[in-house]
């Protein structure tokens, strides 16, 4: 006589759920902590990038005397993926000195196309926000400088 019960193997419905249940909660926790981390490593590229910008700007006045021509300034902002970077000559307000001022504009569409970094040639840092927040100081972590 055969066994009417046979013994099947694999996962049952319930089983199933459960794990995809598991999965689920987490992606949840996951996801958000993956763009945070995207996020500052981009953040990190435009401070970086407008501090070497600042060493060649000062090694450039350093062997010329100037920062520049005009309102060209002597250094070329190179190119990074995350940032726009733009560099203008101009005077120092109340000084006879040129001076330069130097910014990182987040590109649209990436992580942090929100965030604006200035420099200039005094050492002052600032980061603005496209809701119109600023900051003196690059944040980079949060809103804390």
């Amino acid at each position: 006589m055969r066994n009417s019960h046979c013994q099947s193997s694999g996962f049952t419905l319930v089983e199933l759920m459960v794990s995809v249940a598991i999965v689920a909660v987490l992606a949840t926790i996951a996801i958000p902590s993956y763009r945070q981390y995207v996020r500052r490593q981009a953040l990190s590229e435009g401070t970086s990038a407008l501090g070497e910008l600042q060493v060649r700007m000062e090694s450039y006045y350093q062997n010329t005397g100037a920062y520049g021509t005009g309102t060209a300034c002597g250094i070329t902002p190179g190119t990074i993926s995350n940032f726009t970077l733009a560099c203008t000559a101009a005077p120092v307000a109340g000084a006879v000195a040129q001076g330069y001022s130097a910014s990182a504009a987040g590109v649209a569409g990436s992580a942090v196309a929100d965030v604006t970094y200035t420099l200039d040639s005094l050492g002052n840092k600032t980061t603005v926000y496209a809701s119109g927040a600023t900051a003196a100081c690059w944040q980079v972590s949060g809103r804390e400088c």
